[in-house]
């Protein structure tokens, strides 16, 4: 059988040949360079970096599986009357068939890959004098923190796809946690080990991003929807500092560390990280860098398909209408559950995320093409949003809750309620009854991102889709693919 070192064992121009990405670099190499040549200069580490995110955004991680395709599929989003047979086999998990077990290798090798290229560039840039970087020592730690920060983030995905929640099992062995670059042999790690590597990764990160999105290019995360989608002028160093409020800027890593620790069980650190970036930069904070999209942008021929004015993180794809065109072919809806749509969204209770719902097929505009001519709205077809400042608040909500600070969870979560156009008010302090709501948030929110089943996975909570009841058993836990069990 074929080892995971294999796997990692790769030459970073697969990653370097990749084009379109002009959100993140417009730049990229002419043909395949050796490492001398390419590490000689800044230009290199931003190429290098660039390819990362192409290979993050790629139809074998966040292009499909980790957002509309097979985290959608498990938490049972779609009718599946509507969805191809690859889908259809996901949803009835089907774990033995082929072409599913051929989808769970090709996450974990693009994910192994794309960590491994992480490796090469943090291999790398340590070792690089800070004088060839234009801005000395901010350029060259905004690119070792974001380097670190993906790293983190793609062991957060695998660790939740291939082994168990924290809280029903930290101390068996799932995935091996990449350090180095090359890694011949990594042995798996326990879901313990693999939390501690990837907060660690997340806390380095934040620290060294902080001088550049907080003061060098502050510009570039303080201009709202502009930045997010057109970027900004007045950056310095160029293109390359553009578009921060998209990538692993300093809050979008804060944010994630929230996202971690809750789904590691330390709601304590969950609480701190969410309270300080609600406080600072969230619509009800004091900067308020990020807002919610309103309702006006919710629909018509122009809507925001992508209600993109909160997301935190997002990768970006100028293919991504085509790999979602290509798998619907001409025989596939694709369509959201109706029933499921109409429990938590029903049509008599306002809210306009379900104005991003087709009435009649009961299609998602998230992943369909939007045809405005509008460039703000038509730039959303590249988008693939990871994290939302929704999400924050749903986070600091069922901390504060848990923190005892009942009367403050209830007014966060009714924060982000009313800026989704639900004109009702949730009033109760039953736990029971807050987990409901939260949960049902999050089905009416993250719809179609790939989240859901995280927050049901995390706390153990079976979905209930119908009248059957499906509980975070062992399904729930993908099987490492054959190929890479011979450690």
């Amino acid at each position: 059988m074929r080892k995971l070192s294999s796997i990692l064992y790769v030459s970073l121009a697969v990653a370097l040949c990749c084009t379109g990405c002009k959100k993140w670099l417009d730049v990229h190499p002419e043909n395949n360079l050796s490492d001398d040549k390419l590490f000689a200069d800044a230009n290199g580490f931003r190429i290098a970096l660039n390819g990362v995110y192409q290979q993050a955004s790629g139809y074998q991680l966040y292009g499909k599986p980790l957002s509309w395709g097979l985290a959608s599929a498990m938490g049972q989003e779609y009718d599946r009357n509507t969805v191809d047979g690859d889908m259809y086999q996901v949803m009835g998990y089907n774990w033995d068939d082929d072409n599913v077990k051929g989808m769970f290798s090709g996450i974990w090798s693009a994910a192994y890959n794309t960590i491994a290229n992480c490796n090469k560039i943090i291999t790398e840039i340590e070792k690089a004098d800070t004088m060839i970087f234009p801005l000395k020592g901010v350029e060259r730690d905004l690119i070792l923190g974001e380097a670190k920060a993906l790293r983190g983030l793609l062991h957060f995905e695998l660790v939740k796809l291939f082994a168990p929640a924290p809280m029903k099992n930290r101390t068996v062995n799932a995935i091996p946690y990449q350090l180095s670059y090359p890694s011949y042999v990594t042995a798996p790690s326990t879901v313990d080990v693999v939390m501690k590597n990837v907060i660690k990764d997340l806390e380095d990160a934040q620290q060294l991003v902080v001088r550049n999105d907080t003061i060098t290019n502050r510009s570039a995360m303080s201009q709202k929807l502009q930045s997010l989608l057109s970027g900004s002028s007045q950056t310095q160093g160029g293109l390359f500092f553009n578009f921060r409020m998209h990538r692993m800027n300093y809050v979008a890593i804060q944010g994630l560390l929230a996202r971690v620790y809750l789904y590691n069980g330390d709601r304590e650190n969950a609480l701190k990280k969410a309270e300080f970036l609600y406080k600072t930069y969230s619509p009800a904070g004091r900067l308020k860098w990020w807002a919610f999209t309103n309702e006006s942008e919710s629909k018509g021929e122009n809507k925001y398909s992508k209600l993109v004015d909160d997301v935190i993180l997002a990768f970006y794809d100028t293919r991504l209408i085509e790999y979602f065109v290509t798998t619907k072919a001409s025989w596939y809806d694709f369509a959201v559950s109706r029933s499921e749509v109409n429990k938590y969204m029903p049509p008599t209770e306002r809210d306009y995320r379900r104005n991003l719902i087709d009435e009649a097929k009961y299609t998602s505009a998230k992943w369909n093409e939007n045809l405005s001519t509008w460039q703000w709205r038509k730039e959303q077809n590249s988008i693939i949003p990871v994290l939302r400042f929704s999400e924050i608040y749903y986070i600091y909500s069922e901390t504060l809750f848990e923190a005892g600070r009942t009367n403050e969870a209830l007014t966060v979560l009714n924060q982000i309620r009313n800026a989704r156009g639900r004109t009702t008010t949730f009033s109760s302090t039953v736990p029971g009854d807050f987990y409901k709501e939260l949960f049902d948030e999050f089905h009416r929110e993250f719809l179609l991102e790939g989240q859901v089943i995280f927050q049901h996975k995390r706390l153990d909570r079976s979905l209930q889709v119908e009248t059957q009841t499906i509980p975070m058993d062992n399904r729930f836990v993908l099987a490492i693919p054959d190929s890479e069990t011979n450690f």
